[in-house]
């Protein structure tokens, strides 16, 4: 929002795809990932609520994904929703949130009210239920507020059978990760791809991929089998310190050997 970079400027000018708010993904009425700044206007571009909310998973504390004062907003609905809304975090995310609102007692009181918010902390490499979906917090090579806080990524078992991964803010993933997943698969894939057309970056780098380590990120799922080249996949959380609008992040993707789409806001993913 300071920024006049020739991207940025850009992108105010073109408008439609080119124009990005800060992530949030929802998956149903009930589930969602990630609370942002943006939620608000998302919503109303999006002509959607959240008043059946009851499951947030959140990815990491950095305040582009986990925005806990608009997410206080949920007392002021009217009507009150009468369910609580389960929150999940990992253990380190789930010590600093704890940590932060101990100083302010009016805070704590509107998050431990009951019927609002229950706090629930989930270890990496856990799998848990969270309302009609069970999910596996994965371990990301990304550093968030918390000490010793990395952030997470989920996989979800769908209720239909398929294996469905979200994976913002993974930077590459370490060795533990990639371990994991061996043996496992997932049918829709969402990744990041932060630093767009950058080649001036490490292949395999910390916090944040770009077009060109979310491909061999791609390759390296294919090679533990994860993936197949078939496999749907959106590259998404993309910022403005590189030099490739949508449709030529599109064109380098389509390029790859993969099915990737560059996603942009508003975009609906049917998982048959």
């Amino acid at each position: 929002m300071f920024c006049r970079c020739p991207y940025c400027e850009t992108a105010r000018k073109n408008g439609g795809k080119d124009l990005r708010m800060r992530c949030s993904f929802r998956i149903d009425a009930k589930h969602m990932i990630d609370f942002s700044p943006d939620i608000y206007s998302q919503l109303l571009k999006n002509h959607i609520d959240l008043m059946d909310l009851e499951h947030l998973l959140i990815t990491h504390t950095h305040d582009d994904h986990f925005d806990f004062f608009e997410l206080l907003e949920r007392t002021c609905a009217v009507p009150q929703s009468q369910n609580t809304l389960n929150v999940y975090m990992s253990v380190p995310a789930f010590r600093w949130v704890h940590g932060m609102l101990s100083s302010d007692q009016n805070l704590m009181r509107e998050l431990t009210k009951p019927g609002n918010f229950k706090l629930i902390p989930v270890d990496y490499f856990e799998t848990f239920q969270a309302g009609k979906l069970r999910v596996t917090a994965l371990k990301a090579n990304h550093k968030a507020f918390g000490p010793d806080e990395y952030g997470l990524n989920y996989l979800m078992y769908l209720p239909d059978g398929r294996h469905f991964l979200y994976a913002t803010d993974t930077g590459w993933y370490p060795e533990e990760t990639w371990a994991f997943l061996r043996g496992k698969h997932a049918d829709t894939v969402v990744l990041e791809a932060t630093y767009g057309g950058r080649l001036d970056r490490d292949p395999h780098p910390d916090d944040h991929l770009d077009l060109r380590s979310a491909l061999l990120a791609l390759e390296r799922m294919e090679e533990i089998r994860f993936i197949t080249k078939e496999t749907p996949v959106y590259f998404t959380h993309i910022n403005h310190k590189h030099d490739l609008m949508h449709a030529d992040m599109q064109k380098t993707v389509d390029a790859s050997d993969y099915n990737v789409t560059i996603a942009w806001d508003g975009l609906r993913i049917a998982v048959k």
